[in-house]
């Protein structure tokens, strides 16, 4: 890989001489590790062009290559990978089979899916479930809520035996179908399991889903296009799988160097195994995850990375690096699961400004506010300081919504 990335890829070719390195160079792990620069999305963005949109790291000849996907965009300017011939097939026996497998898909399955029909994981969740023998429902297209009714209407018409989408989609639907007077256990009637991407799920998250719509169980689905490194979770739920025959995976401090031991927290540093479509050596992602190789609870032995979120929404509050996820766990001890954003959360010395859905506060919300401050000083060591608001004031952005916002003036 290093040898065909410095003979082909002007952008790994270039920033290696500038590093002093050359493919010769590299005989060992340790060589790898060592002597191999990382890189991040925005040095990918800033050698995007017109003329390589991909940044230079596709490994394909280019009259090989078929198709552009894009990235989610949740971090920045969205980035693009070039598709050769036969890469995505390929992908899909070696990657994507084992995944929905392991989530409880298989073949002769009805399966709705929600993507984005634009991103990369749309595309190939679509050829997937084809390829598989499953029958896909596909309701293509961005997300917002105003469509959740017509999904609804669609979930009703096909009656699917496995949902693929978004949290904050299936939140929604079960919100939206209880208004409109539908049972949300009727709406999902005959749905086994569900597969959601995009947003870490907690344990009171999935707790809510399996109990509010009857499913057998919820998997998460994780990972990143950028590094094109994921996998899935099993029935233990203790980690997403990742498949070490097709990513080399790291795990460095959170200024990207040095490696960090198994179970602590660091960013992850992906290098993918094989050619044909984007080949990344070394990427430096933007999550904060932790990794273990010890043998999983349904006999598997491969690694499993657990992932917190995304770098930009962890903070550090005395001494402790901390993220949403974190702090959901608490909310959900003493509230269940619900919509939450932190406010300012580096400006935070002895207490977290936290806004939560004024409807989980109940009418008892200085009681609440009041164990949610306790419990989170136990546990994180940190109080809290609770705002009780409408929907409206907890910010939507790319499908999501936001847990972590840095811009409130206070």
């Amino acid at each position: 890989m290093v040898a065909y990335a410095y003979d082909n890829c002007p952008f790994y070719r270039s920033r290696w001489k500038e590093a002093g390195v050359r493919a010769e160079d590299i005989n060992t792990l340790d060589d790898f590790r060592k002597k191999i620069p990382t890189f991040t999305k925005d040095d990918l963005r800033r050698e995007s062009s017109g003329f390589d949109i991909t940044g230079g790291i596709t490994s394909c000849p280019p009259g090989d290559l078929r198709s552009y996907a894009m990235t989610s965009g949740t971090t920045g300017i969205n980035t693009f990978i070039g598709l050769g011939s036969g890469f995505l097939e390929t992908f899909l026996e070696q990657v994507a089979f084992r995944e929905y497998w392991i989530a409880g898909l298989r073949p002769g399955m009805k399966a709705f899916m929600v993507p984005a029909g634009w991103h990369f994981f749309g595309i190939a969740q679509n050829m997937v479930l084809t390829r598989m023998g499953v029958t896909c429902v596909s309701s293509w297209g961005t997300l917002f809520h105003r469509y959740i009714p017509g999904i609804i209407n669609a979930i009703k018409t096909h009656r699917p035996d496995y949902f693929l989408g978004l949290p904050w989609v299936v939140a929604e639907l079960i919100k939206q179908s209880a208004e409109a007077g539908l049972e949300p256990k009727k709406l999902f009637e005959g749905v086994k399991y569900m597969s959601v991407a995009g947003e870490f799920v907690t344990a009171g998250f999935r707790k809510k889903i399996v109990d509010e719509t009857g499913v057998l169980d919820v998997f998460e689905s994780g990972g990143s296009v950028d590094g094109l490194w994921g996998g899935t979770d099993c029935f233990a739920h203790q980690g997403h799988h990742i498949w070490m025959d097709q990513i080399f995976s790291e795990v460095v401090g959170l200024d990207g160097k040095g490696e960090v031991g198994s179970g602590e927290r660091g960013r992850i540093v992906t290098t993918n195994l094989r050619l044909g479509g984007p080949l990344y050596i070394r990427f430096l992602g933007e999550d904060l995850v932790k990794k273990t190789r010890e043998t999983c609870e349904c006999g598997r032995t491969h690694e499993r990375v657990e992932l917190y979120d995304r770098l930009v929404n962890s903070f550090k509050v005395g001494g402790k690096m901390l993220t949403s996820h974190d702090v959901a766990a608490v909310i959900e001890e003493a509230c269940g699961y619900t919509v939450f954003v932190i406010v300012n959360p580096d400006a935070a010395t002895d207490r977290l400004r936290v806004r939560i859905d004024k409807e989980k506060g109940g009418p008892n919300r200085e009681s609440v506010a009041a164990e949610l401050d306790r419990l989170s000083r136990r546990r994180l060591g940190v109080g809290m300081e609770i705002e009780w608001v409408d929907l409206s004031r907890i910010p939507f952005v790319n499908r999501k919504f936001v847990q972590v916002t840095r811009d409130d003036g206070r």
